[in-house]
């Protein structure tokens, strides 16, 4: 998986490491946003957004 891969990027070969972490970080914060901002996706706030 993109995680396992960005969060052992030290042994990931040095002539690609930029663009496995540019494109793997890229796909991993996408995955994230779409998954929040997605039908159902996020629930409710908790703590201080909540709050304010």
């Amino acid at each position: 998986p993109v995680e396992k891969l960005l969060a052992q990027l030290s042994e990931v070969p040095e002539d690609i490491r930029t663009a496995v972490r540019n494109n793997g970080g890229g796909h991993a914060n996408h995955t994230l946003f779409w998954s929040i901002m997605g039908p159902g996706g996020g629930g409710e706030p908790t703590g201080e957004v909540a709050e304010a």
